[in-house]
């Protein structure tokens, strides 16, 4: 199993391995995002690709941007895809903390569904807040 960062310039090349599990997360967005939007994400706007791979196979794809606040840096894992994690998520996890680091990074951030409280615990998660959202043409039911 490897684990490797996607140069910009060779996203384009890697798409038609990636799409397909990046195709499954997107349900997850609640319409934020379809697929191409991130391509669009990594091509255009700086995001960054990462792979992990056996052979010629890509079992796992995540998607990372820098956000950048006042008084923290942090690295933000927009999407994470894939088949097999437990067996690439190690090896990606600490390939991402050292791209935090060498950037200037306090922390790796990402919003998810509440299954990654438990898968990610033994990594020093911290759940910190829960991500909610009112759709704003909803009317309460007063029958």
């Amino acid at each position: 199993m490897q684990v490797t960062l996607v140069p910009t310039e060779g996203v384009l090349h890697m798409w038609p391995k990636v799409r397909p599990h990046l195709s499954k997360v997107v349900e997850y967005t609640q319409g934020r995002y379809e697929t191409d939007d991130i391509l669009v994400s990594l091509t255009d706007y700086g995001h960054h690709l990462w792979v992990a791979f056996e052979d010629q196979d890509v079992t796992g794809v995540i998607v990372t941007t820098f956000a950048e606040y006042p008084r923290k840096r942090a690295l933000n894992m927009v999407f994470c895809a894939g088949e097999g994690i437990v067996d690439w998520r190690r090896p990606m996890l600490d390939l991402l903390r050292r791209w935090a680091k060498d950037n200037h990074c306090e922390a790796i951030e990402a919003s998810g569904r509440k299954g990654w409280l438990k898968f990610l615990d033994d990594d020093g998660l911290k759940p910190l807040w829960h991500t909610f959202e009112l759709p704003v043409d909803w009317e309460p039911d007063n029958g």
